[in-house]
């Protein structure tokens, strides 16, 4: 996991009004709701939960960055599933 410092978690200027996207650094998951930072290890029950929640986050990682989204599936099974883009 990456140390608190390594990482800038802080809202800027202009972001009051709107929500930081969500980012995940190595393992760990940080977004900010109601002006509140959240830090979320991946893998444990409140990762699960919380990707029940959002369409969409941005990967940063020490091999490369990706966004992921939800996708409706165009099969008959339906379903939504994750897809990874750079």
């Amino acid at each position: 996991m990456l140390a608190q410092e390594e990482v800038d978690v802080t809202p800027h200027a202009g972001d009051a009004m709107k929500e930081t996207p969500a980012r995940v650094y190595g393992d760990t998951l940080v977004y900010h709701k109601q002006g509140a930072t959240i830090q979320v290890q991946v893998g444990m029950p409140d990762w699960y939960r919380w990707l029940e929640t959002v369409s969409s986050f941005a990967f940063q990682g020490e091999q490369g960055s990706f966004t992921a989204s939800k996708e409706h599936s165009g099969s008959k099974r339906g379903g939504r599933y994750w897809k990874a883009h750079r």
